[in-house]
């Protein structure tokens, strides 16, 4: 009887610890990823539709899966995943920007993600709240290459109330 109750006992701790070790992979991942908190308009539309401000399904969902995506670089167009009009635009780096004027096939962009190489980028600012192509835009994603905070987030994308901006920030090795 005793055997036994060591037994358990021991295969509870194995299955305990593997849970452990399988989970924080999972945790990890969001924690570099975080949002512009000063979006007000947001926050009331989220509270009056109990929704969370924290309910990141979608924008993981269009971050990180693939959909029709169009990459741009030295301003031109890089290349282009899939076909048909895209979902996600990647701007490589913030020379690119003035591509997104006069442009019919934005109609259904969802998601724009820049990549700031260096904090000189920040000081390339991008205005997109008076932009009548990205009439979908839900989520702007900001990736630093480099240590940045909100405030120069804030300071360097400017978008419509119910558009979301998320930033990564790395710290160069």
């Amino acid at each position: 009887m005793k055997k036994n109750a060591t037994l358990s006992l021991y295969i509870f701790l194995l299955i305990f610890s593997a849970s452990l070790l399988f989970s924080n992979p999972l945790i990890a991942q969001e924690e570099g990823i975080y949002e512009v908190t000063n979006n007000n308009t947001f926050k009331n539309v989220a509270k009056s539709k109990n929704i969370s401000n924290t309910g990141r399904e979608n924008f993981y969902e269009l971050a990180f899966k693939m959909h029709p995506t169009h990459y741009f670089k030295n301003s031109s167009l890089k290349s282009v995943y899939n076909s048909g009009d895209p979902v996600k635009l990647t701007f490589e780096d913030t020379k690119s920007f003035n591509l997104l004027k006069n442009n019919a096939k934005l109609n259904e962009v969802e998601l724009i993600t820049i990549m700031l190489n260096n904090s000189n980028d920040v000081n390339d600012s991008i205005d997109l709240s008076g932009s009548m192509e990205l009439k979908k835009l839900k989520y702007v994603f900001i990736k630093c290459n480099f240590k940045c905070s909100e405030d120069q987030i804030k300071k360097f994308v400017k978008t419509n109330s119910g558009t979301r901006i998320f930033y990564s920030s790395q710290d160069p090795s």
